[in-house]
């Protein structure tokens, strides 16, 4: 029998994730509800009529009330529901609305885990978190209609591996052939040293004489390389797929070692959560999420490290990024393997050619000053169960006005992505997750970028300030018209960040 306690919070989920997505839908020109007495009403061809209370922002979508959400007169209960009633409205064919359905139980009961971890804190603690504890607590992409649909993931692998299940993961270890890897390192030696950054001294020993032990030859640095796994990639894929390595002796298990890791909200990234300014380690996991596959993708491996340090130089050396504060957490490291058969078939489908790799990138929490504290630009949007608000508690603690801290969140975040964008044509996707704001006692100061590999361009023009990046990372960047760049400015920042928090700043009387 179940408790109305979960009945009701089922019906809640249910009508925030239809508020959502009629929301979303109206701003992407998919709906058209239409204004009605004092609230609006959409009706679908299917016949059947929703109704709601909701108020229009300034980019023109309409904010959704959804406790007013009324189907055919009868209270909302069912987003699966939505999606069938507006499957012609959509154009949605049996076979994506099938799919459809099945990310929106998944993404149901992932939000039923982060409600229930937000049951233990409100807005001003939350403000106060460090940028990897908070992450448990986030909604993730607000722009993303079903964002947690993470398609392979039942309900155990979703308690374990899901961020908002909180729950540290530790690593399994692996040695592969160094002839089957690409490696692409800033240095000599920084793989060993990322390694060794993941566990103990005592377990890096530990680690090494298991591998000796398995090996011969005196050369075993240059012969094997240490790679971390993700438990349910170990079990699900390379235990599997990559058999054959196994049988030959081109890999090697080495067990579970090291570090806890927690899950952040990219679901492949963990930071350490034992020491935590050690480097985040970004690992492959072959499940359907958000639209695509979550592996390692190989181009840009070999590219990584070159790139990350190249554009941490533009920022140091740049007078306006350098008087900002803006800085690169970098990619010293990356490794991937590819298949030794789907290796052969160029046109297989991507998930098979990035199902093993790492990629290791800087803590944001090594490069924080004394009194500084970082947050995803992501936090800024977050509520807490009552609809108090994350943004709200740092203005009040910055003791700046709404317009001054809004102004100097600007000047941290937007300028910077400007000037990146027509100085040096590098255009970056900078949503919520790829940028990390760092405060002063509630003040914007600096901005983190990351994500890298896939989500930086160039433009396809010879700009002067191009000439000093390193041939191999320009090999790898895709070119793109200067009218592109900026669109991907005011779609991955301005219309995935700002336009939520413009209208949850406005719905908080703050703004």
């Amino acid at each position: 029998m179940v408790h109305d306690t979960e009945a009701s919070l089922w019906h809640r989920l249910n009508q925030q994730l239809v508020a959502k997505n009629i929301s979303e839908l109206q701003y992407e020109e998919c709906l058209v509800p239409e204004p009605s007495g004092d609230g609006w009403h959409l009706r679908l061809a299917s016949g059947v009529e929703y109704r709601f209370q909701a108020w229009r922002s300034i980019w023109g979508q309409l904010r959704v009330n959804s406790g007013s959400l009324l189907r055919d007169g009868s209270p909302v209960t069912s987003a699966a529901q939505f999606y069938i009633d507006a499957q012609q409205d959509l154009e949605l064919d049996a076979i994506v609305l099938a799919n459809l359905l099945e990310e929106c139980a998944q993404t149901l009961y992932g939000d039923r885990l982060a409600w229930l971890q937000r049951e233990q804190i409100d807005a001003a603690a939350l403000a106060q978190l460090d940028v990897d504890r908070q992450q448990v607590f986030l909604d993730g992409h607000p722009k993303a209609v079903l964002n947690k649909g993470r398609l392979g993931w039942g309900s155990t692998e979703l308690q374990q591996f899901a961020p908002e299940s909180g729950q540290p993961v530790r690593l399994r270890w692996i040695a592969v052939a160094a002839s089957e890897c690409t490696l692409g390192a800033q240095r000599p030696g920084q793989l060993q040293a990322m390694v060794r950054s993941a566990m103990s001294e005592r377990e890096y020993r530990e680690l090494r004489q298991t591998l000796q032990r398995h090996t011969t030859g005196p050369d075993v640095e240059e012969s094997w390389h240490l790679l971390p796994v993700h438990p349910w990639q170990w079990q699900h894929k390379i235990r599997i797929q990559f058999q054959e390595w196994l049988a030959r002796g081109r890999m090697l298990d080495l067990g579970v070692h090291g570090h806890r890791f927690l899950p952040l909200q990219s679901i492949r990234t963990l930071a350490n959560l034992d020491c935590p300014t050690h480097p985040n380690v970004k690992l492959p996991l072959t499940i359907l999420n958000t639209s695509c596959y979550r592996g390692i993708p190989g181009q840009y491996i070999a590219a990584g490290g070159v790139l990350s340090a190249w554009l941490q130089t533009l920022c140091r050396q740049d007078a306006l990024l350098s008087q900002r504060g803006t800085l690169v957490l970098q990619e010293p490291v990356g490794v991937t393997c590819n298949h030794p058969r789907y290796g052969q078939i160029d046109a297989a489908p991507y998930r098979y050619h990035e199902m093993l790799g790492v990629i290791w990138r800087q803590s944001v929490q090594s490069q924080l000053q004394p009194g500084e504290r970082a947050m995803l630009m992501a936090g800024l949007l977050q509520q807490d169960n009552r609809g108090d608000s994350v943004v709200r508690h740092l203005i009040v603690e910055s003791g700046m006005s709404p317009e001054q801290w809004v102004t100097s969140l600007f000047g941290v975040v937007v300028v910077p992505l400007y000037h990146l964008m027509c100085q040096y044509g590098v255009g970056l996707v900078a949503h919520g997750q790829n940028l990390t704001l760092i405060l002063e006692q509630g003040r914007p100061r600096r901005l983190a970028l990351k994500g890298l590999q896939g989500d930086l361009r160039l433009v396809d023009q010879d700009f002067p300030e191009l000439e000093s990046l390193p041939p191999q990372a320009a090999a790898v960047l895709t070119r793109l018209p200067p009218e592109y760049l900026l669109h991907d400015l005011l779609t991955g920042h301005f219309v995935t960040v700002l336009r939520y928090l413009s209208a949850l700043m406005q719905e908080q009387g703050l703004l």
